[in-house]
C-alpha cells in the first residue's frame, strides 16, 4: 500500500478519534455485499482491513438479521453465509428477523445509555465511544451510515479495500471545534499578557555598584634586563651618595638646518640677483 494512502487513512481516523473518540478494538459492521465481494476476490478481510486502518485492533462483526437474510436467499449465498458465520455477532435485539438494511440502520444509531452485552460475543453497545465503521458495497447503506454516525465507511473496489472520506457534517463539526479551541487559546494568551503588564513607573531601578573590572589593580610593566641593571645602579649610587650627573643620559640636542628664512638679508638679495642674471641671459 502506498505511503500517501496510509497517511490519508491515518489522518481520517485521527480526525474521527478527535471528534467522537474511537473504541478499542474498533468495531466494523460487515454486511452481505461486502462479504460476497471479499469471497469473490479472495480477500482476507482481517489482514487487509488491519493494514488499511493503520494497524488498529479491529472487531469484525455482523448481526443475526444479516445472516438470516443470507439463509433465505438459498445456495447462491452459501459461501457468503459461511464467511459471515465466522464473524462476531452484534446484538440487534430483534425478536423477529428483519431486513439487513433496517437491522444495520438500527445498529448504527447512537447507543443506549443502559449497558447491553451480548453473552455469545461479549460485544457491548453501551460504550459512548462505540461508533462502528460500516463495511458495505451498498451505496444506500453507506449514505445512511454517514448521516447516522458521521464516520467513514469501507468498501471493496477491484479487490482492494478502500476507506471513504469524512462526511460533510463531520468536517464542519471538526472545523468548528478547532476554531473554538483556537479562540480559547487566543483569549488565554491575551489574559496572561494583560496580567503580566506592569506600569514602568512602579518598578524600582536596581542600584548598581561600581564596575568590578574598573576596580582591578593596574598591572606593572615588566622591565627588561638593561632597564633593571640601570635602576639597580641608580639605587646603589643613591645609597652611596654618588653624583648622578655622569650616569644620567642626557638627550642630544641637534640644531635645525639653516633654511631660507634664517639667511641674512644681503645674502638673500645677492642670490636673487644672481638667479635673475642667469635666466635673463
Amino acid at each position: 500500500m502506498r505511503a500517501k494512502k496510509l497517511k490519508r487513512n491515518r489522518r481520517i481516523l485521527d480526525a474521527c478519534a478527535e471528534t467522537f473518540g474511537l473504541a478499542d478494538p474498533l468495531p466494523v459492521l460487515i454486511d452481505s455485499s461486502f462479504a460476497r465481494m471479499a469471497l469473490r476476490h479472495k480477500v482476507n478481510m482481517s489482514d487487509q482491513l488491519h493494514r488499511l486502518l493503520d494497524g488498529r485492533n479491529l472487531a469484525l462483526c455482523t448481526t443475526r438479521c444479516v445472516i438470516k437474510e443470507c439463509q433465505l436467499l438459498g445456495p447462491v449465498m452459501a459461501g457468503t453465509l459461511k464467511v459471515l458465520s465466522c464473524l462476531e455477532l452484534h446484538p440487534c435485539h430483534h425478536k423477529r428477523p428483519t431486513t439487513a438494511v433496517r437491522c444495520l440502520t438500527k445498529a448504527l444509531r447512537p447507543v443506549a445509555t443502559e449497558p447491553t452485552v451480548d453473552e455469545a460475543s461479549g460485544v457491548s453497545a453501551s460504550d459512548p465511544n462505540w461508533r462502528p465503521l460500516l463495511a458495505s458495497n451498498s451505496e444506500r447503506l453507506r449514505s445512511l451510515a454517514h448521516e447516522l454516525t458521521g464516520m467513514p465507511c469501507l468498501l471493496l473496489e477491484h479487490g482492494q479495500p478502500l476507506l471513504t472520506g469524512l462526511p460533510a457534517d463531520t468536517r464542519r463539526l471538526l472545523a468548528e471545534r478547532r476554531l473554538r479551541g483556537l479562540r480559547a487559546e487566543a483569549d488565554e494568551a491575551a489574559a496572561v499578557a494583560a496580567a503580566a503588564t506592569v506600569d514602568a513607573s512602579v518598578l524600582k531601578r536596581r542600584q548598581r555598584g561600581a564596575n568590578p573590572l574598573s576596580c582591578l589593580k593596574k598591572k606593572r610593566k615588566r622591565q627588561t634586563e638593561q632597564q633593571q641593571q640601570k635602576s639597580d645602579e641608580v639605587h646603589r649610587n643613591i645609597d652611596n651618595n654618588v653624583d648622578l650627573s655622569s650616569t644620567i643620559c642626557r638627550r642630544r640636542k641637534r640644531g635645525r638646518r639653516a633654511g631660507w628664512s634664517r639667511r641674512p638679508w644681503h645674502v638673500r638679495q645677492f642670490i636673487v640677483e644672481q638667479l635673475q642674471q642667469q635666466f635673463l641671459v
